[in-house]
């Protein structure tokens, strides 16, 4: 909460004064060092008592048992990173007309609610998946974790995508149709991350890094590839293209997952069918909600 309400209050503030440059980067520190006060507070009120335990031996061993993470995750942060600014970049750049600014508007509405369920289903996830890996039951708990990520999330995220081209004229104005167009082919895509990004710390948990790595280089090809490819060949699809590419490629990243927990390929079909009759509810009203709002 505070960092959420740090950033954004930031970030708006400036905004108003005429400073908004300065206060997106503001807000942004804030938003990621926010609280940093209170966990040290916390520490030494909490845990001082540790700190005599602590050795420069006792640390060198342990950062040559866990080496793997600045060697890899670092520049694995730094692809995922680039897999998603890399290609809007590119459409700022290439694209004629405000077509970043659709794609930005219709990441980041659908990216608030994914952020809020994914991100704290993920902690759980981490706090748990190692237990579940010296039981040899990974696989079984990460199926159980998708399947109801796929429960929970999957039908409000087709419902936005069906009644989004008709409600963003109305929220956000009819200059802004187009916006929730690109929601609407984008829906696959945000579905496979929203199932994929809670679950994806499994590559972290059994030890395999360098594979997170290449996954992730492999998604900054796809997608720049995708968008550079469309910019040549098809500069009026270009937008529709990357959405495609983002989707192939968390759907690449689910299959991986599977893989490496040792989760039964049944096993998550399963799981995904069992949350069929609530994605059949939240299509059918999302149907009826647009033929509604059409109608008026």
């Amino acid at each position: 909460m505070t960092q959420a309400i740090g950033g954004a209050g930031v970030q708006v503030g400036f905004g108003w004064l005429g400073m908004a440059p300065f206060g997106l980067l503001l807000g942004q520190m804030i938003n990621s060092g926010a609280g940093i006060a209170g966990l040290g507070r916390d520490f030494f009120r909490e845990d001082r008592n540790k700190l005599p335990s602590l050795s420069f031996n006792g640390m060198r061993k342990m950062f040559h048992a866990y080496d793997r993470f600045p060697k890899y995750s670092t520049f694995e942060g730094l692809a995922n990173t680039a897999g998603i600014q890399l290609p809007v970049i590119i459409i700022a750049a290439l694209a004629v007309g405000p077509e970043a600014g659709y794609l930005m508007l219709a990441t980041r509405a659908m990216a608030a609610p994914m952020t809020l369920i994914g991100s704290s289903v993920a902690q759980v996830y981490l706090s748990r998946a190692p237990e579940e890996l010296r039981r040899d039951s990974l696989g079984e708990f990460t199926a159980k974790v998708i399947g109801g990520l796929a429960k929970s999330g999957v039908g409000p995220l087709i419902f936005a995508g069906i009644i989004s081209p008709v409600a963003f004229p109305i929220i956000f104005g009819e200059e802004w149709r187009r916006a929730g167009d690109i929601v609407g082919w984008m829906t696959p895509w945000f579905v496979a991350q929203f199932l994929a990004s809670p679950v994806s710390m499994t590559l972290h948990v059994t030890g395999h890094q360098r594979r997170a790595l290449v996954l992730q280089l492999f998604g900054v090809i796809v997608r720049v590839g995708a968008v550079l490819l469309a910019a040549k060949f098809a500069a009026d699809d270009v937008v529709e293209i990357y959405a495609v590419s983002g989707f192939l490629f968390y759907l690449v990243y689910v299959y991986v997952v599977v893989i490496v927990s040792g989760m039964r390929l049944q096993r998550l079909i399963a799981v995904l069918r069992e949350a069929l009759p609530w994605v059949a509810i939240w299509t059918t009203t999302a149907l009826a909600c647009r033929a509604a709002i059409a109608f008026l």
